[in-house]
C-alpha cells in the first residue's frame, strides 16, 4: 500500500477548496444582479367636484396610498365604490358625506373589502 505524504494531502485539500469556493461565488455573483428600481408614485388627490356621477377607487399596487382627501365629498344621489385594498387618506380637513337625498336616489357607499 502507498503512503500519502502530508504535502499532497494538503495540496489536495486546497484544490477542493478552491473548487468549493469558486462555485460558491460565482452563484452569489448571479444572484447579486441589481433588480430594477420599482417606481413609487404618490397618491391622487380627489377633487370633490368629481362625485356628481358614480365613482370607483381601486388599487394602484405602484401606490402605498392610492388616494388623498382633502376637501368634503358630499354623495348624494350617486354611489361611490371602493376597490379591495385601496388606501384613502384624510387630512384635517378630508371627509366624506353619504347623504339620504330621496327615498329613491340615495348616496351609496360600497367598500368591497376581504377578510384580511
Amino acid at each position: 500500500m502507498k503512503k500519502i505524504d502530508l504535502k499532497t494531502i494538503s495540496k489536495i485539500g486546497l484544490l477542493l477548496f478552491s473548487i468549493l469556493l469558486f462555485y460558491a461565488c460565482s452563484k452569489d455573483d448571479e444572484a447579486s444582479v441589481p433588480e430594477e428600481p420599482t417606481t413609487i408614485l404618490p397618491p391622487i388627490a380627489l377633487d370633490c367636484s368629481d362625485f356628481d356621477k358614480d365613482v370607483v377607487l381601486k388599487n394602484d399596487p405602484d401606490r402605498p396610498v392610492d388616494y388623498i382627501v382633502d376637501c368634503a365629498i358630499e354623495i348624494y344621489a350617486t354611489t361611490l365604490t371602493i376597490e379591495p385594498g385601496t388606501v384613502i387618506e384624510f387630512t384635517e380637513s378630508g371627509r366624506i358625506a353619504i347623504h339620504r337625498y330621496y327615498e329613491d336616489h340615495s348616496g351609496a357607499l360600497i367598500a368591497k373589502g376581504t377578510a384580511d
